[in-house]
């Protein structure tokens, strides 16, 4: 990642009001996407702990065992 994305980046926020539905939803795709992502370490490497394949190693077995039907 460049150093423009920590300098420049700017958070945003969804406040979500009387839809529980609708934030557990958002709550359950967040750790998802979490759950399948690389971590960052302090040295900029990437950690892979990974619940499901490395996709740079097992991408056809990463893209059959991600789906979510």
């Amino acid at each position: 990642m460049s150093d423009s994305y920590f300098v420049d980046r700017q958070d945003r926020y969804v406040l979500i009001k009387d839809n529980e539905k609708l934030a557990d939803y958002l709550t359950n795709l967040t750790d998802i996407v979490r759950d399948m992502s690389y971590s960052v370490k302090t040295d900029g490497t990437l950690s892979k702990d990974l619940d499901a394949p490395d996709p740079l190693i097992e991408p056809k077995k990463f893209e059959t065992t991600s789906r979510f039907d």
